[in-house]
């Protein structure tokens, strides 16, 4: 388990200092911008003050382009909680918008503040200080976590407890592993099995499973749950939304559909739960469609699981996102998910025009050819001997000259 614990410190240091260090750029605010010389980097004002860069270093100037804090820092962070965090040769420390050095570069690394404390790094070892430089949480652990439900992980001699911002332990140190709070919950390990504590301290969710896993590093309202091999879905609310009784999958963070299956056969979820049940032979997604196959036969669901094609299809091609065609005998036509449309099957091929933006597809019957538009209207009747992406440019373009 050793291993293990070295993973959750790496991965605890890693996030918080992305979050200490990154001056985020995206704002709801209009950016303003101080002028500075064209050797300045700056970025937008906030509360009168923008953080510069000139030849490497960085400073403090005002909405004017005056400099509060001289171009001495190797980083400076963007605000919070009213202190930025400074570094200078390897050492961290706070200024305030004055400039003001509130929290001395004493430290080998530092978080946030947030509601009036923060968490240092010196020597190998993490505690917790006030905006005074006072310390509330001694500087005797090998980590913590960040404050979530007022509580935080923290890790001493290779085991896991909670304490809160003045180091009263919600647990003992007991725990092989675990999880920062999350809407009231927790989750840990104990004899290589993973359960759920509350912001009591009380199990609400026995040790029988053998993994809980985020489905992203990103903020997620849904875990992966694994249980003698097979894997399910828990909110964190601690509610299983999905039994622990299927096959591995990988429906991540910023994933709408994922595919499952079972003994029973293939089915698609999203991050709320089943969407098609499984008890189809083939299931894909395309987009915001799922494509089912059972019996030889081809039906299409939408992104909630409701039927939007009937299994009476011999088959399903992707033509471009949320396009594609269905087929019945030899036969094909035009489908578009979006509006649920389906031009008539009488086609021999379908296939995209590469150079036209996608937006026409050549259209085969027996050994003619024309051109259909990505809405399944008309362009050019089928009619011709093969063509060419160009010819169908020029016949475009006559058909606009000659609609005048």
């Amino acid at each position: 388990m050793i291993i293990i614990k070295h993973q959750v410190l790496k991965l605890i240091i890693a996030a918080t200092v992305i979050q200490g260090l990154t001056l985020q750029n995206a704002t709801a605010e209009k950016c303003v911008k101080p002028p500075v010389g064209e050797d300045i980097w700056v970025s937008c004002v906030k509360s009168g003050v923008a953080i510069a860069q000139k030849q490497g270093k960085y400073g403090l100037v005002d909405s004017r382009g005056n400099v509060i804090s001289d171009y001495q820092y190797d980083h400076i962070s963007k605000f919070f909680d009213g202190l930025a965090i400074a570094t200078k040769e390897g050492k961290w420390g706070c200024i305030d918008r004055s400039g003001k050095r509130v929290i001395p570069l004493e430290y080998d690394n530092a978080w946030a503040f947030k509601e009036g404390f923060a968490r240092v790094r010196k020597n190998g070892k993490t505690g917790m200080i006030n905006k005074s430089n006072e310390l509330v949480v001694p500087m005797i652990y090998e980590a913590i976590g960040p404050f979530n439900d007022n509580l935080a992980l923290v890790i001493k001699n290779n085991k896991v407890g909670y304490i809160d911002q003045y180091n009263k332990m919600l647990t003992t140190l007991d725990f092989e592993n675990g999880r920062s709070f999350d809407n009231g919950f927790a989750f840990v390990q104990q004899s290589e099995k993973w359960g759920a504590i509350d912001t009591q301290g009380r199990l609400v969710v026995p040790y029988i499973y053998d993994e809980i896993e985020p489905l992203s590093s990103e903020e997620t309202s849904v875990y992966k749950i694994k249980k003698d091999r097979m894997y399910g879905l828990m909110d964190k609310q601690t509610k299983v939304i999905l039994p622990a009784k299927y096959k591995p999958f990988y429906l991540s963070y910023d994933e709408d559909l994922e595919t499952i299956s079972n003994d029973e056969g293939e089915g698609a979820i999203n991050s709320q739960g089943i969407v098609v049940e499984p008890i189809y032979d083939d299931v894909y997604i395309r987009g915001n469609i799922i494509i089912a196959e059972l019996a030889d036969k081809y039906g299409i669901f939408d992104n909630k699981g409701e039927l939007i094609v009937p299994f009476e299809y011999d088959g399903y091609r992707s033509l471009k996102g949320n396009l594609g065609y269905l087929k019945q005998g030899d036969k094909v036509g035009l489908f578009n998910s979006n509006s649920k449309q389906i031009t008539p099957i009488i086609f021999d091929e379908l296939n995209i025009v590469r150079d036209t933006n996608d937006k026409y597809i050549e259209a085969k019957i027996d050994d003619k050819y024309g051109f259909i538009d990505d809405q399944g209207n008309n362009i050019i009747e089928v009619k011709y001997e093969r063509w060419k992406a160009y010819q169908l440019k020029d016949a475009l373009k006559n058909n606009h000259k000659n609609n005048k």
